[in-house]
């Protein structure tokens, strides 16, 4: 960064955060539409093991809708993650676009923000919070039917094996849960 008057390296750095918002964006998009097409095709899958002439036991059912959950819940907090990029890129552009309109923040306050969440890799404190993002995304739908798949295994009957696998999930949840909080990239200023 040079400290010219005419700071040429702001007006790179904001293409390049762009062009971060886009991909984050992006990804983020691709997830979501990915986590539609499992459900789709998971579904579909699940409904022709009802079907005559199928030799499936009600465990390989549960399983499916048990898998296609396991990889749902990966999609969630991956489509976080890019929202969460998102949001950080998304924070830099307006800084920088407020400074060129009114001078406001200063440029040592940019330089200040780009150090801060950029290079300390933070998420900034927004009113854009990254779950309610990903429920208005779309994903209480998206996890909501392998949920009552499962649901509908357990009503038509269950055994031991039903509740390991349960248990399984619910272990994973948590080491997902634990693994996004613990992820650095997503944490705030104040948490770092």
């Amino acid at each position: 960064m040079t400290d010219s008057k005419e700071p040429e390296w702001l007006t790179n750095y904001y293409q390049r955060i762009q062009s971060d918002a886009t991909l984050a964006f992006g990804r983020r998009d691709n997830i979501t539409n990915w986590s539609y097409t499992l459900l789709i095709a998971g579904i579909a899958a699940y409904v022709g093991l009802f079907g005559t002439g199928t030799f499936v036991i009600p465990l390989g059912r549960f399983g499916l809708a048990s898998g296609i959950l396991l990889v749902l819940i990966r999609f969630f907090f991956q489509s976080m993650i890019a929202y969460g990029y998102f949001n950080r890129a998304r924070y830099l552009r307006t800084k920088i676009e407020k400074y060129w309109m009114d001078n406001t923040p200063t440029l040592d306050q940019i330089k200040q923000e780009i150090k801060n969440y950029d290079h300390g890799k933070a998420i900034p404190s927004t009113h854009r919070e990254l779950f309610k993002g990903q429920v208005r995304s779309g994903f209480v739908l998206i996890l909501a039917i392998p949920t009552i798949l499962i649901v509908i295994e357990f009503y038509l009957g269950y055994s031991w094996e039903y509740l390991a696998i349960v248990i399984g999930l619910i272990i994973y949840l948590l080491l997902e849960i634990k693994s996004f909080v613990k992820y650095p990239q997503m944490k705030s200023l104040s948490e770092k």
